[in-house]
């Protein structure tokens, strides 16, 4: 059961029974492997480069920092027992930062946990800028503009009003209205860890920025559902289309979902996880450098520890160039030369069995690779889950079955965090 509430001055509050630990804890953005952002600015090629820009009127976004409102840190034992943290504080994620956007002092419940989820207002500021077929979209303060590149200069020069813009919602799926003040979002994962009695632990949540807005410069109508990318694409709960929340004619920016990480370690010399971002496809063919276009493949984000070892995945424009992978990842194993294995699904709970990642399609042979390098093939095979009734209000959660002996080819190529 929840005890009572503990102040932890400044701004940290304790909820939980039992005993506790001095941690740290931290949110943050994901940093990268190898120096520095690793992203393509907008002076370098290929943005100035109209055969580079989007063919369409939809590009993931350039991003140069969110903020949040962030509330809390829930996490889950494995007995069930909730415990929470309040943060209450304006957090700024900036792609490739070296420092942590929000650092605190807290106590923390000791035990193992099943699960954590990060609690937000469901509100935003981006500041970000892309180049679509035709315009270079931008944010400011006071609104998104875009530069008609056929009859004014797109030279790479960052405008001088380039500014945060605020959106009052963050998920067109769940949100109240675009004028909503009142929601709150959360984002959750499922990887377990523990914290005990005899370390010092430090807590980060970390949030992958890589490819992680999408905009639409309003040249052509929003088409509905599947249309474009997300989150121009998803269909709204209160709403027939996105349109509601992105009219037609008016540029935007907006984020499709935020993927979250949760690294615990009570070693204090142990470096934060490090990412790195792969596009997918069924064939090497659309992967080369020479023809890459990211927004029509899968792009998943890795986030691995100082050991080598996965600590958890991400993916984002799924079902893309004909990938039919879904956003989560799970049970990662390593072999002797180094080659990963792990499976896709999607999220299921049910009153019976308590949230989980379903394990419906099972990826072997993915390895790492340097940015540029040639593509990799792995393969795509049935997963545990697959077949089996598990049904959500969104349908079954699990695919059927791609049969006995049958592999699908699915090639990786490392990319540029944007």
């Amino acid at each position: 059961m929840l005890g009572r509430t503990i102040a932890l001055m400044p701004a940290i509050v304790l909820l939980g029974c039992g005993a506790g630990v001095p941690a740290e804890l931290a949110v943050s953005s994901l940093g990268q492997a190898g120096p520095g952002h690793q992203a393509l600015r907008i002076a370098d090629a290929p943005w100035n480069d109209p055969s580079a820009a989007s063919r369409q009127s939809f590009s993931f976004a350039e991003l140069d920092g969110i903020k949040l409102d962030v509330r809390s840190l829930g996490m889950q034992q494995t007995d069930g027992t909730r415990h929470g943290v309040s943060i209450n504080e304006v957090v700024q994620l900036v792609p490739g930062a070296e420092q942590l956007a929000f650092q605190q002092d807290v106590t923390l419940p000791v035990g193992d946990f099943r699960s954590a989820k990060l609690e937000f207002d469901a509100s935003y500021s981006i500041k970000a800028h892309c180049r679509t077929q035709r315009y270079f979209v931008y944010t400011t303060a006071g609104e998104v503009r875009r530069v008609d590149c056929e009859s004014e200069s797109c030279d790479g020069t960052l405008p001088a009003d380039y500014d945060y813009y605020r959106y009052e919602f963050i998920y067109v799926t769940t949100a109240e209205g675009p004028d909503s003040t009142s929601d709150q979002a959360q984002e959750e994962t499922l990887e377990p860890f523990s914290v005990s009695l005899t370390g010092s632990p430090r807590l980060a949540v970390l949030v992958d920025t890589s490819h992680l807005a999408a905009c639409y410069d309003g040249a052509q109508p929003i088409a509905g559902p599947g249309q474009g990318l997300p989150p121009f694409s998803y269909h709204p709960q209160n709403a027939s289309d996105a349109s509601a929340f992105f009219p037609t004619g008016v540029p935007a920016f907006g984020i499709g979902y935020l993927p979250i990480f949760i690294w615990v370690s009570e070693d204090p010399s142990e470096a934060l996880p490090v990412a790195e971002t792969y596009a997918s496809a069924p064939s090497p063919e659309s992967l080369l450098a020479s023809d890459l276009d990211v927004e029509r493949h899968l792009v998943t984000t890795f986030a691995f520890r100082e050991d080598g070892s996965v600590l958890a995945a991400r993916a984002r424009n799924f079902d893309a160039d004909g990938v039919a992978l879904n956003q989560y990842f799970s049970g990662f194993l390593q072999d002797d030369e180094g080659r990963y294995r792990f499976h896709n699904g999607e999220f299921y709970w049910s009153d019976d069995e308590p949230g989980r990642y379903v394990q419906d399609r099972a990826i072997t042979g993915f390895e790492r690779g340097d940015i540029g390098a040639a593509p990799v093939q792995s393969a795509i095979e049935d997963g545990p889950d697959c077949g089996q009734a598990m049904m959500t209000e969104h349908g079954n959660a699990s695919r059927d079955c791609l049969g006995e002996d049958v592999a699908q080819p699915l090639w990786w190529t490392r990319i540029p965090r944007a």
